[in-house]
């Protein structure tokens, strides 16, 4: 029996990943499908995004003038959301927040999206409970699964996407082609397709000088800064490799009882669903790698199956172990152990050891857990008030790019087994 292919180089995944998605299209529900459809086909759409930017240059210029003299100044910068779930409703609220951290203008939600109303209603209760004034919706709420058009007709001046990523892309391109400022939650794409409609419009953002941020809250994490900078001076001497891992979360008990899996329901639960961006591997694990890359100051060449972990190697000969499995009563949540010539890195705690296990720094940031959104969105609206725009799309790309690279060589295995 031929054994199965269990490397995934980085250049294979290019080649194959269009192809993969392409070929899964049928496992996307219809109504869904439709809907992705109705954005164009990939390659269709790719080529009228780009003779759309070419064509309209001297549109798009009066529009980033127009908008850069309001949204830099002093005046009110207005938010629309697209993806009313947790993380977007959980966005919202940091997103407003710095109107009570940063002395720079106030900034207020202005549109809502999402494709089911219910949950629209519910996120923006929640909003609204928490920043009551700085919520003026009105009747800007846009409910289907291409109501997040209609939002980006608004005029908001930027956008938060937290719709499941395998919409991410194609809105990425649209509200960038509407001239708004991005925070585009990762990760960014499902497949290569759309990791290079992402790197197009990230140069159509750069032209028109519009902000990008990531959501790779770890890199705005005052503990992880702290951490990376003293990796830089040699705290643990070379580093040579790193362990890492992201425990994988179940459907909640009710979804696991409803047996009828709709394109609504999987929708609802697209962590746990290959076509929407979820995946056997816990998209937080991305997170983590992202950590690594970081610290690496690279991002790995090809990743390889073994047993509930991917085994990543650099173009040095480094190699990153993921964990994303395992008995979840004794890992749960997400972490990284890096290790050097001279000691090793506990990176989620912010503690180094030396050689011979004792603590020799560990960092004196007070920080609770998840910090960093708040800290992204601090930078990402200083950056636009500023008028100079924070770019995170390459960061994107790369954490993505990782991503998908490991979840290719878990599939050669599954595709032969």
């Amino acid at each position: 029996m031929t054994q199965p292919n269990r490397k995934a180089p980085l250049a294979a995944h290019v080649q194959s990943a269009g192809r993969q998605h392409e070929a899964g299209r049928h496992n996307v529900p219809g109504r869904i499908n439709e809907a992705l459809v109705g954005v164009g086909n990939r390659r269709g759409f790719f080529a009228k995004s780009s003779m759309a930017i070419a064509g309209g240059a001297v549109l798009a210029a009066e529009q980033t003038i127009a908008r850069a003299a309001h949204a830099f100044g002093s005046d009110t910068l207005r938010v629309g959301l697209i993806g009313c779930g947790a993380r977007g409703k959980a966005a919202a609220i940091e997103a407003l927040q710095t109107n009570h951290l940063l002395d720079s203008g106030r900034v207020e939600l202005f549109a809502m999206a999402d494709a089911f109303g219910n949950q629209l209603q519910s996120a923006y209760r929640a909003i609204n409970s928490r920043q009551s004034g700085f919520v003026n919706v009105g009747d800007r709420r846009f409910v289907g699964l291409t109501a997040w058009r209609q939002l980006l007709a608004t005029d908001i001046d930027l956008v938060i996407l937290a719709a499941p990523p395998v919409f991410r892309a194609d809105q990425f391109s649209a509200a960038i082609e509407a001239g708004k400022h991005v925070m585009m939650e990762s990760h960014v794409a499902i497949d290569q397709n759309g990791l290079e409609k992402i790197q197009a419009a990230a140069i159509a953002a750069r032209n028109q000088r519009l902000a990008v941020a990531s959501g790779l809250q770890r890199r705005h994490e005052v503990r992880s800064q702290q951490t990376i900078e003293q990796l830089r001076i040699g705290k643990i001497g070379r580093l040579v490799s790193a362990n890492l891992y992201a425990s994988q979360i179940g459907l909640p008990p009710s979804a696991e009882r409803n047996q009828t899996r709709s394109g609504d329901f999987e929708l609802k639960h697209w962590m746990h669903f290959r076509w929407a961006g979820g995946d056997v591997i816990d998209h937080r694990l991305l997170h983590s790698l992202d950590v690594v890359n970081w610290a690496f100051g690279a991002t790995p060449i090809y990743a390889e199956s073994e047993d509930q972990a991917i085994r990543y190697t650099y173009s040095d000969g480094r190699i990153a172990l993921a964990s994303y499995g395992g008995d979840h009563s004794q890992r749960r949540g997400m972490g990284e152990l890096l290790e050097g010539s001279l000691g090793s890195c506990d990176f989620a705690r912010g503690l180094i050891r030396d050689a011979a296990g004792k603590i020799v720094w560990q960092s004196d940031a007070k920080e609770i857990a998840g910090k960093g959104w708040q800290g992204q969105f601090n930078a990402f609206i200083s950056a636009i008030r500023s008028g100079q725009p924070l770019d995170e799309t390459d960061l994107a790309i790369q954490s993505t790019s990782s991503w998908l690279v490991g979840r290719e060589s878990l599939l050669a295995v599954a595709a032969h087994s």
